[in-house]
């Protein structure tokens, strides 16, 4: 008996952690996605480009005003837009596995908030995927979780 109850505890507990994970990194991939719909609206908005670049290594991203290389102002905290999702999520382990726009870690808008090239941002969080795609020429931004990794992906436990 003690060890039916000990087997149902385990598989109770991989539930919650999973489906915290799924919560996590989905949470974590909207951010990321309003973040980047911000520097678009800036973009259209100011009549001036616009520039989100990601640091893979860091798990994080700063948003430039191209013209002149000054970082953006993050519209929460009214400091500068420099994210790193281990602060914005503490304790949950996300990481920012990829950032491919045409080849390049960098997403520019133009001054009427289109891409210069569409691409993709893949967060993760455990065994849980998200991306982030930005669609080349209309820059539609849309989420959604990743339904098989690429093999270049490594994925973090």
């Amino acid at each position: 008996m003690l060890a039916v109850l000990a087997l149902l505890a385990g598989t109770a507990i991989a539930l919650l952690s999973n489906g915290s994970a799924e919560t996590v990194v989905r949470e974590a991939a909207e951010r990321v996605a309003a973040d980047l719909v911000f520097v678009q609206a800036d973009a259209l908005a100011g009549g001036a480009a616009r520039t989100v670049v990601f640091a893979v290594d860091e798990d994080g991203y700063r948003a430039y005003a191209t013209d002149d290389g000054t970082l953006l102002t993050y519209p929460v905290s009214k400091g500068p837009f420099e994210v790193l999702l281990a602060q914005r999520f503490p304790g949950a382990r996300v990481d920012l596995v990829s950032a491919d726009f045409g080849g390049s870690e960098t997403l520019s808008f133009d001054a009427r908030g289109a891409p210069l090239a569409g691409g993709i941002v893949v967060v993760t969080a455990g065994r849980k995927r998200y991306q982030v795609a930005v669609a080349d020429g209309t820059g539609r931004i849309t989420v959604g979780p990743v339904l098989s990794p690429s093999p270049s992906e490594p994925v973090v436990e």
